[in-house]
């Protein structure tokens, strides 16, 4: 389900809820005006909350049976409250500065440096849906930020207890889809207790969401460590995730559980590697492959007068759909290390149409220059444009994708492989990206001036027409296609070729595989273990982090309507006491309040600033 689609459908449940609920009300309807009384039922627009009494008893009895813990850290969660609202509010001011310092001008041109600046995200950036939150990550937010809430108010309600301050009750809220809970505290209560216990319970909550987060990074780093039993490193970076409309998909492109092992030369050990990799392939020029000359003579497609297209690329194939030239065939330039006047020594043509799969297959070696080749091997680059590049991506199957069979050089004529446009995939399904995805696409981007487009003029050379293709049907004549194993023990008349027709070929952005692909360092022992475990387990502690972390920063702050507000005007009614008058004391909490209250809002307004459309995968029809 669309995301949009999703909210669309909370904000109906939502209205339907509320005019149902003022209907039965105003109509009097007993029994529903019971229901609602017993369950403390609040309905308002956008807004459900439910509250109840009967965790009192449980919660007196957690603080009587631990008095000294409790007691303890309590206190020490005050301490250390107290210790951090100076240089949590210096953090927000330090954000709003240096984001009005880097912010670009009208006049900043597209990759320049203070561009570069401006793509690191704020201190605090709202969360929202169909932005920069996916729908798969959506629940794992939801459920976070409520254990973070209730953290919170359980902090709350403990401290109260231990201080003498019977609880009225406990509840859950829902704004719209963000859920949240809360703790009742009699005011007078509250305000007949002494600075220092009031403290306690103003405090409790901020000291458990930062023990909370604190506990959460420990962990997230410590995974790693006890993840050796179950799971090896350093043998490749493993796909966990194929996006749907990911040109890596096919018959012959990458399947989950595939470890990636190679691109373009580039060995690829875990997944920072593989990021690199892509981005060594995305700033440099497109690299050559070392091409045997028998098959240049027996493969080469080429037409008479070679063209530049209009993406930069030289055309010197026919069309796709003419005859004996399939939808794989690339033209290739030949890189050569002599000079332009000894050009006509070279000899072979400059540009040969060859079919990708079919050359590759038969050029293990990656190049710069002819010199770099064996004997009888030409260092040939496929002419792309710009913003494109044709990957080998080598891989190690661990699916089925070693059924796939290969074509051999007799049937590269009739083999026909289909265009895989991004653009056309992504109309209507747009797919987003993590937020350390996106984070480091936008790296990317900046490090090229932003002359990248990821979505232009992508395709995969693992895609077969579904007539041809025996992965995608079943019942499919396999005997038209030519195996290279042709004994049951597996061997082959051409050893070299045939785990170079395991590799995938990805012709596009580096950026949008980057983008679509997800893979991880944790290659799991044994088959009944859960791929991808350990980085699902981190990324929960990461949003612990996230979430716990934020309500702690924000309820330090003396904002208006957060703790942090009580506990400046605690502070400053205890070191008032015998000093100041009341008009006086009150002046100073409106100020102080009014100062932490638009810091707090300038640190929002600047993380929807750095939120745009761009963030998101276009859409694009």
């Amino acid at each position: 389900m669309h995301i949009i689609t999703a909210l669309a459908i909370v904000a109906f449940v939502h209205v339907t809820l509320f005019v149902t609920d003022y209907i039965l009300k105003s109509c009097l309807c007993l029994p529903y005006m019971e229901v609602v009384n017993h369950l403390g039922l609040v309905i308002k627009p956008f807004q459900l909350r439910v509250s109840t009494h009967c965790f009192n008893r449980r919660l007196a009895k957690w603080s009587y049976n631990n008095p000294y813990f409790i007691k303890l850290w309590m206190s020490l969660g005050v301490l250390v409250v107290l210790a951090l609202i100076v240089p949590s509010i210096f953090l927000l001011a330090y954000n709003v500065v240096h984001w009005l310092a880097t912010s670009p001008s009208p006049s900043d041109k597209p990759g320049s440096s203070a561009d570069d600046t401006s793509n690191k995200p704020p201190l605090l950036q709202p969360i929202v849906p169909g932005v920069n939150l996916s729908s798969d990550e959506l629940p794992t937010y939801i459920i976070t930020l409520l254990i973070s809430s209730v953290i919170h108010e359980a902090g709350h309600a403990l401290a109260a207890v231990k201080e003498g301050v019977n609880v009225d009750g406990v509840g859950l809220i829902v704004l719209f889809i963000l859920p949240g809970a809360f703790v009742l505290l009699p005011s007078d209560a509250m305000k007949s207790l002494r600075p220092f216990p009031k403290l306690k319970i103003l405090c409790a909550g901020v000291w458990n969401n930062i023990a909370l987060a604190g506990v959460a990074l420990l962990l997230a780093h410590l995974l790693p460590e006890f993840s050796v039993l179950l799971y090896s490193r350093g043998r490749g970076a493993v796909v966990t995730n194929i996006f749907e409309n990911s040109p890596a998909r096919g018959p012959r492109g990458l399947f989950i559980e595939d470890i990636i092992q190679d691109v373009n030369g580039c060995a690829v050990k875990d997944s920072l590697s593989w990021h690199e990799c892509l981005l060594t392939n995305l700033m440099e020029t497109q690299r050559g492959f070392c091409v045997p000359d028998s098959v240049v003579s027996q493969m080469d497609e080429t037409i008479e007068h070679a063209a530049v297209g209009a993406s930069g690329a030289v055309t010197c194939c026919r069309k796709p759909r003419a005859e004996s030239v399939g939808s794989d065939h690339l033209c290739f330039e030949l890189l050569t290390d002599v000079s332009d006047d000894d050009a006509h020594l070279v000899p072979m043509h400059p540009f040969s149409c060859l079919p990708a799969r079919s050359a590759l297959s038969r050029s293990p070696v990656v190049c710069k220059g002819t010199t770099e080749c064996p004997t009888d091997h030409y260092c040939l680059a496929p002419s792309v444009g710009a913003e494109e590049r044709l990957l080998r991506i080598a891989r190690t199957p661990m699916s089925n994708a070693w059924r796939v069979p290969a074509v051999t050089e007799a049937s590269h004529g009739q083999r026909k492989l289909s265009d895989h446009h991004a653009t056309a995939d992504h109309d209507g399904n747009e797919t987003l990206i993590t937020s350390e995805l996106r984070r480091q696409l936008q790296e990317v981007k900046g490090k090229i001036a932003q002359k990248i487009d990821p979505y232009v003029n992508t395709r995969s050379l693992n895609n077969e027409e579904s007539q041809d293709s025996p992965s995608l049907a079943k019942g499919n004549d396999y005997a038209k296609y030519d195996y290279l194993v042709e004994t049951d023990d597996g061997h082959t008349d051409d050893v070299e070729a045939l785990p170079l027709f395991n590799d995938v070929l990805y012709l596009g952005s580096p950026a949008l595989l980057f983008q679509t692909v997800k893979v991880s360092d944790y290659l799991p022992r044994n088959k009944f273990i859960s791929l991808g475990w350990i980085e699902e387990l981190q990324e929960v502690c990461l949003c612990f982090v996230k979430f716990s972390g934020a309500l702690a920063l924000m309820n330090m702050v003396p904002c208006i309507g957060f703790d942090g507000q009580f506990i400046a005007d605690t502070l400053v009614e205890w070191s008032c006491i015998g000093r100041c008058d009341r008009n006086d004391v009150r002046i100073m909490k409106a100020v102080i309040t009014a100062v932490g209250t638009a810091l707090i809002a300038l640190n929002i307004l600047v993380g929807i600033s750095s939120l745009s459309i761009t963030d998101a995968p276009p859409h694009t029809s």
